[in-house]
């Protein structure tokens, strides 16, 4: 699946949110705005498409819950690769400071 946040304007934590009935109505409200016959902008056409797709994989419950999972496994690893960085970062700061420490123990 695309990612179809991108389409309906939310990031994905307002999207679990929001009901099958709240979406179709951000999806009638943006229909309006980029649709072809509405809207003479070359890239009208592609909008329209795309917002369609989302709306059908958001209105559709198991491809919605799909979406969901996939959503929680892509924040899931986000937060695993921060963490990662994060305890690389201590790592190389603890590092240095022991060789900092051996420096100044030499030099006295």
């Amino acid at each position: 699946l695309k990612c179809w946040k991108l389409q309906l304007g939310k990031k994905p934590y307002t999207i679990r949110r929001l009901t099958t009935k709240q979406i179709k109505s951000k999806y009638r409200t943006l229909a309006r705005l980029v649709h072809p016959d509405k809207n003479k902008d070359g890239r009208a056409e592609e909008a329209f498409t795309a917002l369609e797709k989302s709306a059908a994989v958001l209105t559709n419950e198991e491809e919605r819950r799909e979406y969901d999972r996939i959503e929680r496994k892509r924040a899931r690893q986000k937060r695993e690769e921060k963490m990662r960085l994060v305890s690389n970062v201590v790592h190389l700061i603890q590092t240095n400071v022991l060789l900092v420490i051996r420096l100044a123990k030499k030099i006295m």
